[in-house]
Formats: structure tokens, C-alpha cells, sequence
């Protein structure tokens, strides 16, 4: 379901939500929201904000987050000591 929000691939998402029973993870709901797959979130939130219990800012910020220390830690090892990005 991962690969399937982040890429606005829908009718699979269905397909894997009624054919299998892994069920979701955070992961798609940030990889809806990083794509700006706005049915899929929509979709996802409908389905399954029970068991996340996040809210989409919450998720889109959890996300950059991660992408900013990365690009803060690639610049740093890349020899500028701030870590300016």
C-alpha cells in the first residue's frame, strides 16, 4: 500500500485493501501527502485513521523533518560545518 498511495496508484491500493490483510502502514499516509495524492489520503484517513490517529499536518511536517536532517547531515559530510542546506 506504501508504494501504491506514494505513486497515486488507487485501484491497486483498493485491490491490496480487499485482497490481502496486511492491512496499511504510516508510511502510506506520508507517501500520499509527500505525492500531494489528495483521494488517496482521503481515502486512507476514511479507512484507517483509526489505528494512525494522526492528523495531515502532522504528517507532512514527520516527513520533512526526516528530509531536512538528512540534507543537514549530507552537507555537513560534505565539508560544510553548519550543516547549512
Amino acid at each position: 500500500m506504501d508504494g501504491a498511495a506514494e505513486g497515486g496508484h488507487f485501484e491497486v491500493l483498493l485491490l491490496l485493501d480487499t485482497e490481502r490483510s496486511e492491512g496499511c502502514t504510516s508510511k502510506a499516509f506520508v507517501n500520499a501527502t509527500t505525492a500531494d495524492e489528495l483521494t488517496i489520503l482521503q481515502w486512507l484517513f476514511e479507512h484507517y485513521s483509526k489505528q494512525f490517529g494522526r492528523d495531515p499536518l502532522q504528517l507532512y511536517a514527520f516527513d520533512k523533518f526526516y528530509t531536512l536532517r538528512w540534507l543537514k547531515l549530507k552537507a555537513k559530510e560534505d565539508g560544510n560545518a553548519q550543516g547549512r542546506v
